[in-house]
């Protein structure tokens, strides 16, 4: 029995790997061996933020220039009409966009009477298809009447797809607790969402989204909480952005407040033996 099992296995057809002798031993005396997992392709950095230092393009939209934008350059607009947006999106140095040890803090809040706002966009500087994104930061406050988010956008300008890493709603939640919501806004064909527990307020939160080849999976501290069977056609950016007194949160009550979250790490990578090119 051992000889012609070993003599089949000895003779493999062109598509079967040749089986070493211990593990045909094994399967003989145990049973078949369940065969590994393929390996996973590597991943390559291709671009990294940690905020030492801090290049804002304020409105260039030149890509040449290699600086983040604080607006959406392909709609040529500082805040979403759409969704009655109240913040405008606007460099002020020290205030809306601040740095320090930690990082990058954004903020969102009233100053001589405009309602003004950080946004932070990698439309200028960094696209991509495939791959995996991750943003390391800490939600400090987000008071009611304010709207955050940190998402995937189509490099092209198209809408849908969207992709939410995180997308919270100020004073919908408890203190202590962040509600994250993956939204596909209509790709394909569907709506579909789902709502997962992140993180505490000052404390630090890893998000990351995986866009593979029909299938997107969503992580949150390097956990997996959801995955779509999906297939992108589109290079897209990323962007950190806050509104206000909009469609979701509602009208801004206490002007006095400021919305602060701090971003530590954005770093995309890119799995070269997919197919695509790493520059």
């Amino acid at each position: 029995m051992v000889d012609r099992l070993i003599a089949t296995k000895l003779e493999p057809s062109s598509d079967e790997l040749m089986v070493p002798f211990s593990q045909l031993m094994k399967e003989y005396e145990d049973g078949p061996v369940t065969p590994p997992d393929p390996p996973v392709p590597s991943l390559q950095s291709v671009f990294k933020e940690d905020f030492e230092e801090f290049k804002i393009l304020n409105g260039q939209n030149k890509k040449a220039a290699g600086g983040w934008i604080d607006s959406w350059q392909r709609w040529g607009v500082r805040k979403l009409d759409g969704n009655r947006d109240q913040v405008e999106k606007r460099y002020i140095k020290g205030s809306t966009h601040l740095l320090d040890q930690a990082g990058l803090v954004l903020r969102a809040g009233y100053e001589a009477g405009a309602l003004v706002g950080g946004m932070i966009s990698t439309e200028a500087l960094h696209v991509q298809r495939f791959g995996v994104w991750e943003v390391d930061l800490t939600v400090m406050n987000l008071p009611g009447g304010y709207h955050f988010w940190v998402a995937m956008f189509a490099a092209d300008g198209s809408w849908p797809p969207e992709f939410d890493l995180l997308e919270m709603i100020g004073g919908e939640t408890s203190p202590s607790q962040l509600v994250g919501h993956a939204n596909d806004h209509g790709f394909m064909g569907t709506a579909a969402m789902s709502d997962f527990p992140v993180g505490h307020y000052g404390e630090l939160i890893r998000l990351k989204i995986d866009i593979g080849p029909g299938l997107v999976k969503w992580f949150v501290n390097d956990v997996p909480v959801r995955a779509s069977k999906l297939y992108l056609e589109r290079e897209m950016h990323l962007q950190v952005c806050f509104e206000g007194g909009s469609n979701w949160p509602g009208p801004i009550k206490d002007r006095d407040a400021v919305a602060s979250v701090i971003i530590h790490r954005v770093e995309a990578f890119r799995r070269p033996n997919l197919g695509e090119s790493v520059t």
